[in-house]
């Protein structure tokens, strides 16, 4: 599984290393990126793949997200960026969801790799899917937490202790990502 897919560059490679018995679910909230990476996916002859177009957080629902600038760092609104003149330009509305009502939906009951790239929600994605590391649905994690908050203190480090909290180890903070196994 892979939030904030943007062209499934971390997808594709356990894709083609699962193969086809595998099944890759990308999640990406912004619409071109999403059609970009179906094409992607259908010129390498990945096939088993589950596209959906949300946001990823700590609740259901909807919010602004802005389109300005590099599509790989498209990201969820706060109010200064949608009064900004640019970016206020690019905000469309995007559906929210958690991991842990993505797994209810699907009836998963493992996921390999949780691999996410969120753009500073990385924190509420956690949040969003406590439920799944606490019954260690979820065996392997590579979050890209270099992202820090209003405090600019880095997200791993709020991370890491729940993480640990619910019983997974390893976790090792590399190069921007955060690693760690159950």
């Amino acid at each position: 599984m892979e939030a904030g897919s943007f062209w499934g560059r971390y997808g594709r490679e356990a894709a083609k290393k699962v193969g086809p018995s595998g099944l890759l679910i990308l999640i990406e909230p912004d619409p071109m990126s999403e059609k970009i990476t179906r094409l992607v996916m259908k010129k390498e002859d990945i096939e088993n793949v589950i596209f959906l177009q949300y946001a990823i957080s700590d609740y259901v629902g909807s919010t602004p997200f802005v389109t300005w600038g590099n599509p790989a760092g498209h990201r969820m609104a706060d109010p200064a960026t949608i009064a900004h003149p640019e970016y206020g330009k690019c905000i469309i509305n995007v559906q929210v969801i958690t991991i842990d009502r993505i797994v209810e939906i699907l009836g998963l009951k493992r996921i390999d790799l949780l691999a996410c790239d969120v753009e500073n929600q990385e924190i509420p994605l956690v949040k969003g899917a406590m439920n799944s590391f606490k019954s260690h649905i979820i065996h392997n994690v590579a979050l890209a937490t270099y992202h820090a908050d209003h405090t600019s203190i880095p997200n791993h480090k709020f991370i890491v202790p729940l993480l640990e909290s619910w019983g997974y180890k390893d976790l090792i903070y590399e190069d921007g990502v955060l690693y760690g196994h159950d």
